[in-house]
């Protein structure tokens, strides 16, 4: 957890050496939870799998626990991480392994990239709401509608903080998770 030249972030390392001495930022130390940092530190080091598929089915099976209906939706060039209906709303996800943060701050420029993708994946099931239907269906969901469509990027990083740019919903994994009570 010290700080050194194969450091990732401050988050993972936050004990900065200096003279013989170790300094921590105190806005890190007062923001940190433990747990998240363990998750940070064992899967950046262990290479354990939760990136991906792993990170997108996570979020979906936490969904389906919660009794929310909730697939990913797969085509040739249109590949929906997660999507989920709540209250006649479909929301389409994609999930990015990476932050997107300068000194634990979302940085827009970064974000500008995954919007722009996930614009381009949520106007193609916009338009075409019957293989929405499909796939919620081949998910064994059987009464799918919706009205509205909202797009969410969701990080596994911790991003301290959530935004909603150029119409899209932008958090990391723990603040998507807190209504959901996990």
């Amino acid at each position: 957890m010290i700080f050194d030249k194969k450091s990732v972030d401050l988050f993972d390392n936050p004990f900065v050496p200096c003279c013989g001495k170790y300094f921590v930022v105190p806005w890190l130390v007062d923001e940190m939870e433990v747990g998240r940092v363990l998750l940070s530190k064992f899967s950046n080091k262990s290479g354990a799998d939760f990136k991906g598929y792993a990170f997108e089915k996570y979020i979906i099976d936490v969904l389906k626990y919660c009794g929310i209906p909730a697939t990913a939706m797969k085509n040739k060039e249109y590949q929906c991480d997660v999507a989920f209906l709540l209250n006649d709303v479909l929301f389409i996800c994609e999930c990015k392994n990476r932050g997107v943060h300068k000194g634990n701050d979302l940085s827009f420029n970064e974000m500008d990239d995954d919007i722009e993708q996930l614009d381009r994946i949520a106007n193609f099931y916009k338009e075409n709401s019957n293989i929405v239907k499909r796939c919620f269906q081949n998910a064994g969901y059987h009464k799918i509608s919706f009205n509205e469509v909202q797009k969410l990027i969701i990080y596994s990083k911790v991003t301290h903080g959530s935004v909603k740019r150029k119409g899209v919903f932008i958090m990391d994994i723990y603040k998507f998770l807190q209504p959901l009570g996990r």
